[in-house]
């Protein structure tokens, strides 16, 4: 059967969830038929999918509004009925593929699985897919027949951070920061975290994935302080390599929160949309360090939780490795109950 995973994404939207796909695609490629679909994709999208043989099915442009002034239930309309004929397994991985969506999917007769965390709304998915820890099938509206995959069990990473996960805890002595807030970075804290971290002693090397928005503001920044690096559009290896080489990391709650712990850093984290908060909050249950919700202190707050981080003598990062390392298996197992 042939699985159609169909995720967009833009530097208004961000690409996590075109990451997310592509990871669950890295994943099932060589035991599953599979098809990625986008409107408008990135570049890399292309490419990526080339180096590992899977079709790429190009829709036209949606016009999704920033992700900040996205409204309750809004979403986009269905475009995708000519692409099925009623036999495949679509995976939707966005927000606005809300309940009429997924409805119509279900109509063409498709089995659906959904990737999620939000919990918002009614769902018609056979199958959702949640990597947060903390969430239970309690927090959705769905129906009698949907199954759920909850945790970071299933985690969607690509293979180099999998990889990373598998190998346990490393012993970094070199105290070494990363900063990445992703693509998009409506709030600039890519350089309000730069600015931050660089105005601490004690780290040996920062090392800096800028935003499109905020290149030239880092550089003026990195100008002044001999141990910045900034880096710019890193493919996976080279993403997971510098993570792996640094003992701490400031990352949004989001999909980079997962990559920094599987690489083995001591994360400190933030969240600043309303589908981070409760990632952000089951984090900081299990033992992450945050500086909360951003605000205009956002800076002090950082700073204070960068000190804790490094005072800390416990970590929760082994144990959440350990459970990120299963993903893979985890995955092929449910699409493989979810094909037949």
């Amino acid at each position: 059967m042939k699985i159609i995973f169909r995720s967009d994404g833009g530097t208004e939207t961000g690409w996590g969830h075109i990451y997310r796909s592509l990871a669950i695609v890295k994943m099932l490629h060589q035991d599953f038929d599979c098809v990625f679909v986008s409107a408008a994709p990135p570049v890399f999208l292309s490419k990526e999918l080339k180096t590992i043989e899977v079709p790429l099915v190009i829709l036209d442009k949606v016009a999704y509004p920033p992700i900040g002034n996205r409204q309750a239930g809004e979403e986009v309309p269905f475009d995708m009925d000519h692409l099925l004929s009623g036999t495949e397994t679509v995976v939707l991985d966005g927000y606005w593929f809300g309940s009429k969506f997924q409805e119509a999917v279900k109509k063409k007769g498709c089995t659906l699985a959904y990737i999620d965390d939000l919990h918002e709304g009614m769902y018609h998915a056979d199958l959702i897919f949640n990597q947060s820890p903390g969430i239970t099938s309690d927090h959705y509206i769905a129906q009698a027949y949907t199954r759920f995959a909850l945790g970071l069990g299933f985690a969607m990473l690509r293979p180099s951070f999998l990889k990373a996960a598998a190998t346990g805890r490393l012993d970094k002595k070199d105290p070494s920061v990363f900063i990445c807030f992703g693509g998009a970075d409506p709030l600039h804290l890519t350089r309000r975290s730069l600015e931050a971290v660089s105005s601490q002693p004690g780290f040996e090397k920062i090392y800096c994935v800028t935003s499109i928005k905020d290149d030239a503001a880092c550089e003026v920044i990195a100008k002044k302080d001999k141990r910045i690096q900034l880096l710019y559009q890193l493919d996976e290896e080279e993403m997971c390599a510098v993570m792996t080489a640094c003992k701490f990391a400031v990352v949004p709650s989001s999909a980079l929160l997962i990559e920094a712990i599987a690489c083995g850093t001591e994360p400190v984290t933030c969240y600043y949309t309303q589908n981070q908060h409760d990632f952000h909050s089951a984090m900081l249950a299990a033992g992450i360090h945050s500086a909360g919700l951003v605000d205009e202190n956002f800076a002090m707050q950082l700073e204070l939780a960068l000190q804790e981080v490094k005072n800390s003598s416990t970590s929760a990062v082994p144990a959440l490795m350990k459970e990120i390392s299963r993903s893979k298996e985890n995955f092929i197992e449910q699409f493989n109950k979810l094909v037949k």
